[in-house]
């Protein structure tokens, strides 16, 4: 599932580099660290959805 592999790189990575370019020294930093932790989780979610869906289809495709 390559696109899944493209995609967790840089999707993620790119969210992980945005979060490295804020100050930790905002005010606000916490809020924009949950916002982030909140994007990633889901794009995991998401990633893990479709990795599950792949498999099944997989073990389907098998099992005739």
């Amino acid at each position: 599932f390559p696109y899944t592999t493209l995609f967790r790189s840089a999707y993620l990575d790119c969210l992980d580099s945005e979060l490295s370019k804020v100050s930790k020294d905002l005010d606000n930093y916490q809020k924009i660290q949950s916002l982030s932790d909140d994007k990633y989780n889901a794009a995991i979610d998401q990633l893990t959805k479709a990795a599950d869906q792949w498999n099944e289809a997989v073990r389907a495709y098998k099992a005739q």
